[in-house]
């Protein structure tokens, strides 16, 4: 009798692990390209990607790769792009999930070094990171002495070296790396902004049939609160204070010409 019954409970649970390979091979691909500085953000879009019905694929790239991968087709979805960024360099028929995050410029110099006002920083020789089309654009438009730098902990060595005398970098990067590397206490910002936007995904036009579900699961977590806490939980992890003030004040990410009055 015990046989029995144990026989009977095991090909149920074989039955419900079937049922559920199943439903996972029935559930579509999504891949999901990050820059290696939004590493950390992939696992809340991998579970808003389950959410929506996918099967989250996620890689991590340098910046410019990143972008590159989606043109070609390679990936399906880039997370984290400067919205003006994406509707003057991108393909017009990409599609845009967001804004979902807001984004800050500044100069970041060494607190040792003599005090300046912004506008005298800006007359120096300058560096920013290769590939962040939001820096290389202020540096055209402002007509700037500034050069583009391979990768972020190069930037900030030739900065504590006295190699540059400031850096041009995006505000919650910059201060992810330089708490990660013991170097918030020797490095500030410079107020004002140098500039600002806001942040979206970035959908591949062959994917189409993507955008509904997944809007509707960001709208979803945007409105109950979820994208806020996941977004706290990443500043606890990096050091960063819960008060940076760069999420979204949206509550859809529908366009506006889209949302019923």
């Amino acid at each position: 009798m015990v046989w029995r019954q144990f026989r009977r409970a095991a090909i149920a649970l074989s039955a419900l692990l079937a049922l559920c390979a199943c439903a996972r091979a029935a559930m579509p691909e999504l891949r999901i390209a990050a820059s290696d500085a939004n590493a950390p953000v992939l696992g809340m879009i991998s579970s808003i990607a389950k959410e929506a019905g996918f099967e989250p694929k996620t890689f991590v790239f340098p910046i410019v790769r990143s972008r590159n991968e989606l043109l070609a087709g390679n990936v399906d979805l880039e997370i984290l792009r400067a919205n003006s960024i994406v509707k003057a360099i991108y393909p017009k028929n990409m599609i845009t999930i967001g804004p979902v995050m807001n984004t800050r410029g500044y100069l970041f110099v060494l607190k040792s070094a003599p005090t300046r006002k912004r506008e005298d920083w800006l007359r120096q020789p300058l560096i920013y990171l290769n590939g962040n089309s939001q820096s290389e654009r202020f540096a055209t438009e402002h007509q700037l002495d500034a050069k583009a730098i391979g990768q972020r902990p190069s930037l900030y060595k030739m900065l504590m070296a006295g190699r540059a005398p400031a850096v041009i970098d995006e505000e919650r990067y910059a201060l992810a790396y330089l708490v990660a590397n013991g170097l918030d206490q020797q490095v500030r910002k410079i107020e004002p902004p140098l500039f600002e936007d806001q942040l979206v995904l970035v959908l591949h036009p062959s994917k189409a049939s993507f955008e509904a579900p997944l809007r509707q699961v960001v709208d979803r977590w945007l409105r109950d609160g979820r994208w806020v806490e996941g977004w706290h939980e990443i500043y606890k992890k990096q050091g960063l204070p819960l008060d940076l003030n760069l999420l979204p004040q949206v509550q859809s990410t529908e366009p506006a010409s889209a949302r019923r009055p």
